[in-house]
């Protein structure tokens, strides 16, 4: 059913429909060589969240007094326009987000807009060619994929406010040759080349108070060509110890042409750029066996994102493209099993530094459309985690998992030309956005005596996750604020029922059974807040059918 009720009637908000198949075929060539091939095709239709008014931000309240003392003042011409449009706002819309505003998750909603689906549809093809060779395994992974969609989303909570349509095409190709082998009984060795290129094209118009906001066009092209290697080495003296070193070269190539009605001061409005970025990124990890139950290990690897263009920018975010992001992560762990195979815990204590860390930043609430990228500077990641597995009783297990994430900027040049801290540290001023400090999941699983027929089990879920921020820095960060929540969840379920040539299963569950209300997502448009809640409580049987 759908997550909240249409006050208009017809399709209820994130009622999809959704169909998906694939097929796989495999072709024994020869002992030495085979051929695996596969297509999967998949639709998901059906309208958008329902983003409800969640609060008003009376900060931005204007009377006509504030208005006229402020051209009495002799204020510039910027803040009198922005003090007559928050006015105009204010005595159109607020009135009608304050009636419609509610902490607590609404059951029912509307749009100003027509309810209608949005559409997605991915399509892909792999294949892969196997050849065992004398010195090592040779495979080619060829694959490409299509992905189509068309959204529709109003953010205003039936306001005639904020309203978005998007229509996305892109097609993706990608080709990887890979040699898996070992030098004798010390050495094992993986090495490969791998080629990648996607075309995109956008089509995006915002409306805001009925008046059209944005309208761009946006054609991209992506390249990324890689050679990459990692050599195992044990040596015969010490069979307890395995020393890995890798490293991989890539390069990327990114162009984009933007049209926007928000681009005023390029010729015919219309911005393009390429540029190319590269990085060499080893890698080295040890490991050591304390003994046959317990593996201890520590590796230090280096990783880089690629710079580009923002195509949902200002004007002046769009060039000069953001540059490349490096990250250099530590880790030092321990696997182990114990109590004669009854207990299985890993953990993990790790750190991760990056330089040039691209930030997506909102300069300004009333257009929340538009966003710039930036190289922000410096952060710090670090934690720890652990997962435990234990066998209680017999048929009874328990798998726990818990992790701890301190992150933070350490420091952020300040990069808005329109702001009073340009080109200063603000590290103060933001946070790590989507980095909740604590989760945790617990699993409780019981595997039911053998009966005769199939496999039952019955599964009981909870997961946690703590608090955190949509965004790493805005003028309104209580805009972007999701609290924390736990969701309980079960599964009954009958496997492996055997009908004579087919299998047949089913699986009755159950996902946040205790009604949990929590924000997917909470943004700021300047006047108000909106969010849209996760799925309430649902229950559902699934049939599979394998011949």
């Amino acid at each position: 059913g759908p997550w909240v009720e249409n006050a208009k009637g017809g399709k209820g908000f994130v009622e999809e429909d959704r169909e998906a198949g694939r097929f796989v075929l495999r072709w024994d060539i020869s002992d030495t060589f085979s051929l695996d091939y596969a297509y999967d095709i998949s639709e998901i239709v059906g309208p958008q969240p329902y983003y409800q008014v969640l609060r008003i931000n009376e900060d931005r309240a204007v009377t006509p007094q504030n208005l006229a003392d402020a051209i009495a003042g002799g204020a510039s011409q910027d803040t009198i326009n922005n003090l007559q449009n928050d006015l105009l706002v204010g005595t159109l819309f607020t009135p009608q987000f304050r009636e419609r505003a509610s902490e607590d998750r609404l059951s029912k909603g509307e749009w100003d807009v027509p309810v209608e689906d949005s559409v997605t549809e991915v399509s892909g093809h792999t294949l892969t060619l196997t050849w065992d060779l004398p010195f090592g395994t040779l495979k080619s992974i060829s694959a490409y994929r299509e992905v189509s969609e068309d959204v529709i989303m109003d953010y205003g909570a039936g306001v005639e406010w904020f309203d978005v349509m998007v229509a996305i095409d892109q097609d993706q190709t990608s080709q990887e040759l890979q040699l898996v082998g070992d030098i004798g009984e010390s050495v094992n060795y993986v090495a490969g080349l791998y080629y990648f290129e996607e075309n995109a094209f956008e089509h995006e118009v915002d409306t805001i108070g009925g008046s059209v906001g944005e309208d761009r066009t946006i054609d991209s092209e992506n390249k990324a060509s890689a050679i990459y290697g990692q050599l195992s080495w044990t040596p015969e003296s010490q069979r307890d110890l395995t020393l890995t070193v890798g490293a991989r070269y890539t390069e990327d190539d990114r162009c984009a042409e933007k049209y926007s009605i928000n681009f005023t001061n390029s010729p015919n409005n219309t911005q393009q750029a390429c540029d190319t970025w590269s990085n060499f990124n080893p890698s080295i990890t040890a490991s050591y066996d304390i003994n046959d139950q317990v593996n201890t290990y520590a590796k230090v690897v280096t990783g880089y994102k690629s710079g580009g263009y923002n195509v949902r920018s200002t004007e002046a975010g769009f060039q000069p493209a953001f540059d490349e992001e490096e990250m250099i992560a530590y880790e030092i762990g321990v696997k182990s099993t114990l109590a004669d195979n009854r207990v299985r815990l890993n953990a993990a204590v790790f750190r991760s530094d990056y330089t040039d860390m691209q930030i997506q930043q909102i300069l300004d609430n009333t257009a929340v459309f538009l966003t710039d990228v930036f190289n922000a500077g410096e952060a710090e990641i670090q934690g720890f985690e652990f997962d435990l597995t234990a066998i209680l009783s017999e048929g009874l297990t328990l798998n726990l998992g818990y992790g701890y994430t301190d992150a933070e900027f350490v420091e952020v040049i300040d990069n808005n030309p329109n702001s009073a801290t340009f080109r200063q540290d603000v590290s103060d001023r933001y946070i790590m956005p989507y980095a909740p400090e604590n989760t945790y999941s617990l699993v409780l699983e019981y595997q039911f005596p053998y009966f005769g027929i199939g496999n039952l089990r019955a599964i009981v879920d909870y997961n946690w996750r703590d608090e955190r921020y949509g965004t790493a820095s805005n003028d309104d960060m209580e805009g972007f604020f999701l609290d924390d929540y736990g969701l309980l969840g079960a599964r009954l379920n009958w496997s492996e029922i055997d009908l004579g040539g087919s299998e047949l299963s089913l699986a009755l569950w159950g996902k946040n059974i205790t009604d949990e209300e929590y924000l997917v997502h909470d943004i700021s448009q300047a006047y108000f807040h909106s969010g849209y809640f996760g799925e309430l409580a649902s229950y559902g049987l699934d049939v599979t059918l394998q011949f």
